[in-house]
C-alpha cells in the first residue's frame, strides 16, 4: 500500500480559490456535506447543492470505468466495446461530450464551471475539448481526499526503487530502451 511506503499528509482545505469578481473559497479535502457548505458560503445557497450532483455523475462515471480503464489490462477499442455494450453504461459516461458541456448542464454559476474546468486545465487539457468522463476527478478528490507526500514527490521515486530492489529488480539508468518487452 502507498501510505506503508510513504507519509501521507491529507490536505484541509484542499484548495484554496479567488475569483475574478474577489470570491475567496477555501475547498475542503474531504467530505461532500462540507465542500456543498463551503461553495454555499462562497457563492450563494444552492452552489454546494449542485456541485454534488455534479459529484454523483462523477460517481457513477468513476463506477463504470474503474474496472475496465483503471484495474484492467487496457486491451484498445475492445475495452471501450465491452463498456458499450450497455446503453445505460455509455449515456453515463458520454463519450460525445466534453468536460465544459457536463460541466453547463449540472452548475448554473460561472464560478463553479470555472472550478470544474480546472480538471482539465491542470493537466494541460482544454475543457472545451477534454472528455466529460474527467468529472471523475473531482469526485475521486473529494471523496479520498487530497494528500502530500511527506518529503516531497522525489519519495515517492526512492519508495518505487526501495520497493523494486526487494523484489530483485534491476534498475539501470544508463541504458538506451529499445523495446519493452510483456511476453516471459
Amino acid at each position: 500500500a502507498l501510505e506503508d511506503n510513504v507519509e501521507l499528509i491529507p490536505l484541509d482545505p484542499a484548495f484554496r480559490y479567488r475569483f475574478s469578481d474577489g470570491t475567496f473559497l477555501n475547498l475542503p479535502g474531504t467530505g461532500w456535506g462540507k465542500i456543498a457548505a463551503a461553495l454555499d458560503d462562497a457563492m450563494g445557497t444552492g452552489a454546494g447543492e449542485q456541485w454534488i450532483e455534479l459529484l454523483k455523475r462523477g460517481q457513477a462515471m468513476w463506477e463504470l470505468t474503474r474496472g475496465p480503464f483503471l484495474e484492467n489490462e487496457l486491451a484498445g477499442a475492445a475495452t471501450l466495446a465491452r463498456l458499450a455494450r450497455s446503453p445505460s453504461a455509455v449515456k453515463t459516461v458520454a463519450p460525445w461530450s466534453t468536460l465544459r458541456a457536463l460541466g453547463k448542464g449540472y452548475l448554473s454559476d460561472p464560478r463553479l464551471r470555472t472550478l470544474l474546468d480546472r480538471y482539465a486545465t491542470y493537466t494541460g487539457s482544454d475543457p472545451r475539448r477534454a472528455p466529460a468522463v474527467l468529472a471523475t476527478i473531482p469526485y475521486v478528490e473529494q471523496t479520498f481526499g487530497s494528500w502530500h507526500i511527506a518529503g516531497g514527490i522525489g519519495r515517492l521515486a526512492q519508495a518505487l526503487t526501495a520497493r523494486c530492489e526487494q523484489w530483485n529488480v534491476t534498475i539501470s539508468l544508463q541504458h538506451r530502451v529499445i523495446s519493452i518487452l510483456t511476453q516471459g
